[in-house]
């Protein structure tokens, strides 16, 4: 009997090895229709072309066709196809599966793509492009270098990824140029309804925009941007940092550098701000029904209150600098502000800091004529170094560091009647 059961457990292990690359053959097929049919949007339709599996392995292909009748017209313009078929060899591992992709028979996009993906779904890739050239029909030429991406995506919708181009260029027909030098994008978080919750990554080594004439070429060096964002423990809250610094930026002859932005908002109504996306976020014309669909979503979204804050914006222009900090709140329970939005203008609290330098004020003289206005009326005060401007919004009111106050009804009414 013992022996029976040895040879029935030796039986059995031999019969799963022996089926187990069918059964992986089978996850690895439902993994790639699932992926597939994520890829689908109102502009590209993603379908398996072919899929031939076999015991150890298999090859399928996908294809990914532009239905957007605008861009099909503009892509045979330039001789281009429409859609690209990507041939994937795949091969049934005992814990996992690994593909081989390329895409066959394009003269413009080349690319290897390498995927590892466990049997729960979750998918390490790493992508080389080749480096192509492109000229359309009107003779502006598209340069791209050899780029990259590589990272993680789980079943669950989190992903986390760099891209990588170390150079890209544009000719213009009319002798315009770009160039962008060194682009890294970088992205780790999840998609959760219509929010990203994560943080992203941008930065650049140097962009230049040259033109024929040699008049107002622009040239960028050293940017980066970074977003954070993320909801509260119960879901209901979102949060967004965004910080944006730049080394030097110059256009003809003006010269800025050192810019940073710190911009934030926090407290928003996660559902409220979710359904506002579907509705503004689909590139279609707002008509009067979406337009009264929003108002409700809008007031609830006010109801619960949120802030917004300009932690930091800086900037040296042409030798002088430029600072300036603010925040708003909007505290909960102002119901229906949608029918009177002035009931805002008594809630709203916040504070604002500004400073120009003398320096700032110099070079740009339109500017000091309004800042005396300012001055004279002790809304902003000057010392050796500059003009500065404090105020504080509580209950309507502005107030000023001299102790001036005004409505801040008042500070809307020229914008009011200058729309009528």
């Amino acid at each position: 009997m013992h022996s029976l059961k040895k040879m029935g457990a030796i039986g059995g292990a031999i019969l799963l090895v022996a089926c187990w690359p069918l059964a992986v053959g089978q996850i690895a097929q439902k993994v790639i229709e699932d992926g597939v049919q994520n890829l689908n949007s109102s502009s590209v339709k993603a379908e398996i072309a072919e899929y031939d599996r076999g015991y150890f392995s298999a090859t399928a292909i996908t294809r990914y066709t532009i239905t957007d009748p605008q861009l099909v017209k503009s892509l045979e313009a330039d001789g281009l196809p429409a859609s690209i078929e990507v041939v994937h060899d795949i091969s049934h591992g005992l814990v996992g599966i690994d593909a081989h992709s390329y895409v066959k028979d394009s003269l413009l996009i080349q690319f290897e793509l390498a995927t590892q993906t466990k049997l729960n779904g979750d998918t390490h890739f790493e992508l080389v492009g080749r480096k192509f050239n492109f000229t359309d029909s009107k003779g502006a030429e598209l340069i791209v270098g050899q780029y990259a991406a590589q990272g993680v995506a789980s079943v669950a919708g989190a992903l986390e990824a760099t891209v990588t181009v170390p150079k890209a260029s544009v000719n213009f027909s009319n002798g315009d140029n770009l160039v962008l030098n060194s682009f890294i994008g970088e992205g780790a978080g999840q998609r959760e309804g219509s929010l990203w919750v994560g943080q992203q990554n941008i930065s650049v080594k140097g962009f230049q925009l040259s033109s024929a004439s040699g008049e107002n070429d622009f040239q960028l060096e050293d940017l980066q941007y970074v977003l954070k964002t993320n909801k509260d423990e119960s879901g209901e809250k979102f949060d967004s940092v965004q910080t944006l610094s730049i080394k030097s930026a110059s256009t003809g002859e003006n010269h800025a550098r050192d810019l940073e932005l710190d911009f934030a908002f926090n407290g928003i109504n996660s559902q409220a701000l979710e359904q506002l996306i579907s509705i503004y976020g689909t590139g279609e014309n707002l008509t009067e029904e979406r337009m009264n669909e929003s108002m409700p979503l809008l007031d609830q979204l006010i109801e619960t209150g949120f802030g917004v804050q300009l932690n930091k914006f800086a900037i040296n222009l042409d030798g002088g600098d430029f600072q300036s900090a603010w925040q708003l709140t909007v505290p909960s329970g102002q119901k229906n502000v949608s029918q009177n939005a002035s009931v805002l203008l008594n809630v709203v609290e916040g504070n604002l800091d500004a400073f120009i330098s003398n320096e700032l004020l110099q070079s740009y003289p339109f500017v000091r004529e309004n800042i005396d206005e300012l001055l004279i009326m002790e809304f902003a005060s000057e010392d050796a170094k500059g003009v500065g401007l404090n105020a504080k919004l509580i209950n309507g009111q502005v107030t000023f560091s001299s102790g001036k106050q005004i409505p801040l009804l008042a500070l809307f009414m020229p914008l009011m009647a200058g729309g009528k």
